[in-house]
């Protein structure tokens, strides 16, 4: 709800929901792109209210739906020290993959954040391999 509050709110706060137009939306996710990792997010709340909005015929088109997502251009120096997740970053990015994609997205995410496994091994998991009992999985042994 913070996201909401802090960032879609504040950003069309002023304005009647019929005035907002493509190119506001556009400059609107260009500046979260430049303040926030997770801009995606935001930008999908923010599609979800017009979307709602137009469904009740408020609107006549959704602005979102004509946005460009820009991509997030990354310093030498951010790319080398933010390889990583932090937990609230993963647990955020969890929720997304949970709420957003399918079952077996969030599945193979969650194993791959919290089983130390490689993608590789992950995807050459067969169901033999799983012990639910222990809750134990062999990784298979990689020979070059």
């Amino acid at each position: 709800m913070c996201d909401f509050k802090n960032h879609i709110v504040h950003s069309f706060d002023d304005m009647n929901i019929r005035d907002i137009k493509p190119d506001h939306c556009q400059s609107e996710l260009n500046k979260w792109r430049d303040k926030l990792v997770n801009y995606r997010r935001i930008k999908n709340y923010a599609h979800r209210v017009f979307d709602y909005a137009l469904r009740m015929d408020i609107i006549d088109s959704n602005p979102f739906d004509k946005v460009t997502v820009p991509k997030r251009i990354e310093t030498i120096e951010e790319s080398e020290f933010e390889n990583f997740y932090s937990k609230e970053e993963l647990n955020e990015f969890l929720e997304y993959v949970k709420e957003d994609l399918e079952l077996n997205w969030y599945t193979y995410f969650r194993l791959l954040a919290y089983s130390g496994a490689r993608k590789s091994e992950l995807l050459a998991l067969k169901w033999s391999d799983i012990d639910f009992d222990t809750s134990y999985h062999q990784h298979q042994q990689n020979t070059h």
